[in-house]
């Protein structure tokens, strides 16, 4: 997987990521998730709440690198989390399950343990990152830096093409905005080349400058061998090589038509080792024990045998790196806690607040790129809160659907008969559960989306929300709106002419929006679970107050400091309901 990338469409790269995710679907069979007995694991502690700037929250490593058996979450997946795993291939017969969490327990090293024991053995250590923006091997490579260099590693190599190597040198904010606004992983890995540069690590761009079609090249592996050989010519030289898992692979890649990166370098006797990320995604085999880890574990590959068969989410057998780090859905669960705790609030509170305040609160959701989820915690939410939010002034429901389907809102607002079906996941249960709830509490609905989007860019789908919303807002000066529609629509982007959102357009047009983005549970996202699986209710929070929670990308990778506002849900969306009666702020 290539890292750096042309300029950035939401729209465009949305559904390149959801074509992408299923396209690399596992092909493993399925099979029945039982309960497993907890006998083989330490009961999980409840995360702690260190400091954000320590390292792995994770017991003391006391004998030898080794830590003592890796902390298990007890919960176990709901009747839906398992029927979702079973169609994207990821559960496992509980007999496989117990073997590979048992030889895991065997072998477990602390990371970064391991990783100074790569570095003594081995004059290139490659780290095998499968991109994103929380990529958790950049965390983990950002903070043991120091350590790395006191171990003996004096460059960094990273998939930057070496034309830009100027960029890399000067380190100016110029530079680091350059190189930023042409990476995936955007701000990620610059703090992993910052944090290299701190700790006097030497820093090169080792890769090629391709086009749009050459993520796959084999010149791209001969290329980043060939100038890690030229770091390697002086003999006290050792290498941490920072590149997508694919050019770490063992032998040939299928596909590129030729030898991993790695695989050169070996062929020229260069000792050489690899890493390979392992994340909490349902495209995973390995999903169900990354998720019920509680801290972060490395074991050498050869020691867990049972896994070499298995496929990571890229489509890849594991048998392909040396070694893997195991990351739970995110390796700092005390520290999000923390954060969580501190700055969660209970979002009906904060949505009337918000209604009070401005003339149109925004709602973004994730449901639409969803089919497989039958039930939206955000849907059943808003529906048992419409009349809570009526209290607080709301008048108007305005739905991001097209204009032909006033008609049909008009129909059931007069007779709560639906007489034709909504358009794609909007005609659900949980959907018009909602509008039934908004209906029974007196809140007129608008149909103001674009009548076809598919031929338009995102700019115009924005401003014909924004034209739309704004035109609702001044037909009635005392209206108080809420707007709902998919969440990339009230992110916040830039672009030549400035900030780009529903909000922000609004904001232009002298009416004021406060703007709440929605995320839930979702099998498919390798980050997002560290948030739904750790507050038991709904929680509303400014990702710009936080660190950790801001950086975390749902399954498109947008991440939450995009959004004003966030709300999250618990897992599983059952408890939404006795949330909600619970009542008063939430207590994590």
């Amino acid at each position: 997987m290539a890292e750096f990338d042309r300029s950035f469409n939401p729209k465009q790269e949305r559904d390149q990521l959801h074509d992408s995710a299923t396209e690399n679907r596992s092909d493993f069979s399925a099979h029945t998730w039982q309960e497993i007995s907890g006998n083989l694991w330490a009961a999980a502690d409840k995360p702690s709440d260190k400091p954000l700037d320590k390292p792995l929250d994770r017991p003391a490593d006391k004998t030898a690198g080794h830590t003592p058996a890796p902390s298990f979450d007890s919960t176990a997946p709901t009747a839906g989390d398992i029927e979702f795993m079973k169609a994207k291939g990821a559960v496992r017969s509980d007999a496989e399950i117990t073997t590979i969490k048992t030889q895991i327990a065997a072998a477990a090293k602390a990371p970064e343990s391991a990783l100074t024991d790569a570095v003594a053995a081995n004059r290139v250590v490659g780290f095998g990152d499968i991109h994103g923006p929380l990529g958790p091997h950049m965390t983990l490579l950002a903070e043991q830096m120091p350590a790395l260099k006191q171990a003996g590693i004096t460059h960094l190599a990273v998939e930057i093409p070496a034309v830009y190597q100027n960029h890399i040198d000067q380190w100016a904010s110029a530079d680091q905005t350059f190189l930023r606004d042409r990476l995936k992983d955007k701000s990620s890995i610059i703090n992993v080349i910052d944090a290299a540069k701190k700790a006097g690590i030497a820093v090169v761009g080792v890769d090629e400058l391709y086009g749009a079609n050459g993520e796959k090249l084999a010149s791209r592996d001969q290329t980043m061998a060939r100038n890690i050989g030229k770091i390697l010519k002086d003999d006290n030289a050792k290498v941490a090589f920072f590149v997508g898992a694919e050019h770490l692979q063992k032998g040939f890649r299928q596909d590129s038509f030729g030898p991993s990166a790695v695989e050169l370098l070996r062929q020229k006797q260069i000792p050489t080792t690899t890493f390979l990320q392992q994340l909490s995604s349902s495209e995973d085999a390995l999903m169900p024990m990354a998720r019920d880890l509680k801290s972060a574990v490395a074991i050498n590959n050869s020691d867990v045998a049972a896994i070499g068969s298995l496929k990571n989410s890229a489509g890849t057998t594991y048998d392909k790196w040396d070694s893997t780090i195991f990351y739970p859905p995110h390796y700092k669960m005390g520290a999000v806690e923390a954060e969580l705790s501190t700055h969660g609030q209970d979002p009906v509170g904060q949505l009337k607040d918000a209604l009070n305040k401005n003339k149109v609160v925004l709602l973004g959701e994730m449901t639409q790129a969803e089919p497989e989820v039958d039930e939206s915690a955000h849907r059943k939410f808003m529906a048992a809160t419409m009349a809570d939010l009526k209290t607080a002034g709301l008048t108007d429901l305005a739905l991001d659907i097209p204009p032909a389907y006033q008609s049909t809102l008009d129909q059931f607002s007069t007779s709560g008969n639906w007489g034709s079906p909504l358009p794609d996941s909007y005609d659900r249960d949980d959907f018009k559960q909602m509008l039934a709830s908004a209906r029974g509490a007196g809140i007129k609905l608008h149909a103001v989306g674009m009548q076809n989007e598919s031929v338009s860019t995102m700019e115009q789908i924005i401003n014909g929300l924004t034209d739309k919303t704004a035109e609702l807002a001044a037909s009635n000066p005392n209206a108080r709106i809420m707007l709902w529609c998919r969440e990339e629509k009230i992110a916040n982007f830039q672009d030549v002419n400035g900030q780009v959102s529903v909000a922000s357009k609004l904001a232009e047009k002298g009416v004021n929006a406060r703007a709440f983005a929605s995320f839930t549970q979702d099998f498919t996202d390798p980050s997002l679970g560290l948030v739904t699986e750790i507050t038991p209710k709904p929680l509303t929070f400014d990702p710009a107050k936080t660190r950790l929670l801001g950086e975390v990308p749902n399954t498109y990778g947008l991440q939450m400091n995009r959004f004003d506002n966030v709300i999250v849900y618990p897992s599983p969306p059952a408890s939404i309901k006795s949330a909600v009666a619970g009542g008063g702020a939430p207590k994590p």
